[in-house]
């Protein structure tokens, strides 16, 4: 009789423990996934700071102040005279167009596009000259006056990257 007492003390015991590393064990384990989650949360944070400083980055890259200047096909800007055969020619070889036409540096390729702030407006880089160096961009106008009221300005260009 004794022997069962003890043995259903033991059993009661054991399942006591049982119970209790049990417990422990799914402590441990909501731990563990507690700290995952947190780790998976910290990481998905470092993701989007990443790819947030990446955008700034890249926009703060397509953003640039240049020296403007305008120009256009006269000899005054050109050197070529109105019955030129190279009259109104980019260097890219298409016509010069306002609205649309600017002179860029090298680093630009044909075809860049640029929105010049203080104007509002996208042109492309259709042209070079040789005034034309880093830092500096020529608008065309078909108007002289206009072209020399415009004169020499400083504004932000933001490069459209296509």
């Amino acid at each position: 009789m004794m022997v069962k007492k003890y043995r259903s003390i033991v059993d009661e015991l054991e399942e006591e423990k049982r119970i209790e590393l049990y417990d422990l064990h799914m402590e441990e384990v909501a731990n563990k996934y507690e700290k995952q989650k947190e780790a998976e949360r910290k990481r998905q944070k470092e993701i989007a700071a990443k790819k947030e400083e990446e955008k700034k980055r890249q926009d703060g890259d397509n953003w640039r102040t240049f020296e403007v200047t305008a120009y256009t096909n006269y000899v005054e800007s050109t050197g070529k005279n109105k019955g030129d055969p190279l009259f109104g020619v980019t260097a890219s070889g298409e016509m010069t167009k306002e609205g649309y036409t600017i002179a860029c540096p090298q680093e630009f390729k044909f075809g860049t596009k640029m929105y010049i702030e203080i104007l509002d407006h996208i042109y492309v880089c259709k042209d070079r000259g040789s005034a034309i160096v880093t830092g500096k961009l020529d608008v065309y106008m078909t108007d002289v006056e206009k072209a020399l009221q415009f004169g020499r300005q400083s504004s932000r260009v933001k490069i459209i990257k296509e």
